[in-house]
């Protein structure tokens, strides 16, 4: 089954999802992705954040706090992938001496450690789906062919 995430509609900014607890950097990490062309939501907590990645809002990249209140950022993050493969993922933490699980990084997630600058936040971002496919290619097929 194909989820509306795993797919950027052609002329839409890209969507992504903030996961931080601690509401003022919360607020300070919307507003600089937002100033950078980006569509932010946002959520307080784990459970909030998965009530937006079950709704109908297309959501590309997921940025989460490692550390919420309710749930790990890892869990959140794998939870997140489950529903929405395509998904591309940045985990957020003040614990360097914490390692990113490896099914993060082979699914290609990025950790920034705190206190990072906002800017290493917004390039990350960009760099991640620069490369986004918006469809699946269409198959080639020869002249007269019909789909199976």
């Amino acid at each position: 089954m194909q989820n509306s995430s795993d797919h950027q509609t052609p002329g839409q900014p890209t969507t992504i999802l903030i996961v931080e607890d601690e509401v003022i950097v919360r607020m300070v990490t919307v507003e600089t992705l937002q100033d950078a062309g980006f569509k932010v939501l946002d959520a307080g907590d784990g459970n909030e954040a998965l009530q937006h990645l079950h709704g109908d809002t297309q959501i590309d990249v997921l940025c989460s706090d490692v550390n919420l209140p309710d749930i790990n950022g890892y869990a959140l993050a794998a939870e997140a992938m489950k529903r929405h493969p395509a998904l591309k993922v940045v985990v957020m933490t003040g614990y360097s001496t914490t390692p990113t699980p490896e099914y993060l990084k082979t699914a290609g997630a990025r950790t920034l450690y705190k206190p990072f600058d906002l800017d290493e936040l917004v390039h990350t971002v960009r760099d991640m789906t620069a490369h986004q496919t918006p469809h699946p290619p269409e198959p080639v097929r020869a002249k007269g062919e019909t789909p199976a």
